[in-house]
């Protein structure tokens, strides 16, 4: 089944390959249904959606009578029929059909990771209203579609669930000045995280996650061939123990992305300005697409620089591999922990045994290994 093509407009970016979704309300905030259903981002949405539902829709369906075969225009112009109440709102596809498109659709989008992104400079009102700023469009998408849904079925609905309608996350974006080398200077434009809200219950799904590939040493600087913009890539400053990483990750890879906050503390705006990274990592340039992993620590800069290719088999290298073993390695120091899990043998002959199983594990490597003794 081909996959529908991306969508990519100032406000609105869609991979359906990825099912990742960012919503730029810096480029544009919509506040009405009625702005949000005549808006180019739904209508290129909803195309993306018809896309898919082609493949589904079975060979002898009746094009003229479809709903989910209605080309966007026309699937637009009877979602706004029934907003406005006209009389022919009907006069070609049936309510039940059109509902169920409707329920299709909502729930199509809400299988993508949507995550809306706002960019502060320095204005503290926008820092901490930007989760306000973000419920209001949850609000507004949640509105749009319990108002189609109750003018096609007729009656208002008994039960109501609050789900995460419009977005899957929010992040607050800062431009921040570091002391980057000359060769570094594709970097200084791309926007720090400098705020992260995730909205619970959140699952993220990437495409594999396989471990493979090598770390191979590198000749030259992987930020050579960088050719990212601030439009598409963002950084998370990550404090690992007392160390400064700098992650770069192209927007299709945000679940791995976000997912860095429950591993990493996110550095703020002090600790990042006027301060040279340890590490910094590069994860899905394309300039790096049939390239190995490389690895590099520049003579005249003490940071490790590493470069990870557009693979969808090194996503756990991604939040593991690259930083942990690397970094911490670099500053030859190791975490360790131990958990002690006591249980309860009942032998034969009624004898009663009591391993205690000790668990170590290191994250240098993420990896455990047990010894297990036996007390009597």
């Amino acid at each position: 089944m081909p996959t529908p093509a991306t969508v990519d407009l100032a406000a609105f970016y869609a991979n359906p390959d990825r099912s990742v979704a960012v919503l730029n309300y810096n480029a544009r905030f919509i506040t009405s249904i009625f702005d949000l259903v005549n808006s180019d981002e739904l209508a290129s949405f909803v195309q993306v959606f018809l896309a898919d539902q082609r493949t589904k829709v079975p060979a002898e369906a009746d094009a003229t009578t479809t709903f989910n075969l209605a080309t966007p225009a026309v699937y637009l112009a009877t979602i706004k029929a029934i907003l406005t109440d006209r009389p022919d709102a009907y006069q070609r596809f049936q309510p039940a059909e059109i509902l169920a498109s409707i329920e299709d659709l909502y729930s199509y989008y809400r299988t993508f990771l949507r995550v809306a992104t706002m960019t502060s400079q320095q204005n503290d009102v926008m820092a901490s209203e930007f989760m306000t700023i973000d419920q209001r469009f949850n609000d507004l998408v949640i509105r749009l579609y319990r108002t189609i849904e109750e003018k096609l079925q007729g009656h208002a609905n008994q039960v109501y669930r609050q789900v995460n309608a419009g977005s899957s996350a929010c992040m607050l974006l800062q431009q921040i000045a570091w002391p980057a080398p000359t060769e570094y200077t594709s970097l200084q434009d791309i926007p720090f995280i400098s705020r992260l809200m995730l909205r619970p219950p959140m699952m993220v799904h990437t495409k594999s996650n396989k471990r493979k590939g090598h770390f191979t040493a590198s000749a030259t600087n992987p930020i050579a061939n960088f050719t990212g913009s601030a439009t598409d890539w963002y950084c998370y400053p990550a404090m690992i123990g007392e160390s400064l990483a700098y992650i770069y990750f192209h927007r299709d890879y945000l679940a791995s992305g976000i997912a860095l906050a429950n591993l990493f503390q996110l550095a703020d705006s002090q600790a990042i300005a006027g301060k040279k990274p340890d590490l910094i990592l590069l994860f899905g340039s394309p300039s790096a697409a049939r390239l190995p992993l490389r690895m590099d620590k520049p003579r005249r800069w003490s940071s490790l620089v590493t470069r990870g290719p557009v693979s969808q088999n090194l996503l756990r290298r991604f939040k593991r591999s690259l930083m942990i073993r690397l970094l911490i390695l670099k500053r030859s120091s190791m975490t360790w922990g131990a958990l002690l899990w006591p249980m309860d043998i009942c032998m034969h002959r009624g004898l009663k045994r009591g391993p205690l199983s000790v668990w170590m594990t290191s994250v240098v490597k993420w990896r455990s290994t047990t010894w297990t003794g036996v007390f009597i």
